[in-house]
């Protein structure tokens, strides 16, 4: 669905979304979204991907300065293994000191069918030429206005961080 919204995109799933395959285009593009699981734990925290887990310590040698935007749409991607945002192993944290401008992370383990609703409304938001914060809040005030979604749980699992 994010995919189809961009002119060009490379889309990686399946067994083909290895660590060495998003780790090797992460130094040449501008939007990363990550859509699948992540794993937030004492002993573990990072994405999930066909060949194991993509951490922080993955991310050491790899550059992010092309990034301006990273949406990690998954459970608990805002913190690190301690439980805060900006743990040294906060997915979060590795992106905004590489430099990168946005990072839209979840605060909780989100609803599979909330998050694709959110994801849409961002993405159209943003599209449209608004902020990513902007976009966030509009994503929000949408997926509130939906029967069944207004729980906070269901709208205000995903906060911007980086630049306003």
């Amino acid at each position: 669905m994010v995919a189809r919204r961009f002119e060009v995109a490379q889309l990686i799933s399946g067994t083909q979304a290895t660590t060495h395959a998003l780790i090797s285009r992460l130094s040449g593009i501008s939007v990363l979204h990550f859509a699948g699981h992540a794993i937030n734990s004492q002993q573990h925290s990072g994405l999930l991907l066909s060949d194991g887990l993509l951490g922080a310590s993955s991310l050491k040698k790899t550059s992010l300065t092309r990034i301006q935007l990273a949406v990690f749409s998954a459970c608990d991607t805002q913190d690190g293994s301690t439980g805060r945002i900006y743990d040294v192993d906060g997915l979060v944290r590795v992106f905004l000191r590489a430099g990168v401008p946005h990072v839209v992370a979840s605060r909780w383990n989100v609803n599979s069918a909330a998050t694709r609703q959110f994801m849409n409304l961002f993405y159209r938001a943003l599209l449209d030429g608004n902020s990513v914060a902007e976009s966030v809040h509009r994503a929000q005030v949408g997926l509130r206005s939906i029967s069944g979604m207004t729980h906070p749980y269901y709208w205000s699992a995903f906060t911007n961080f980086g630049l306003v």
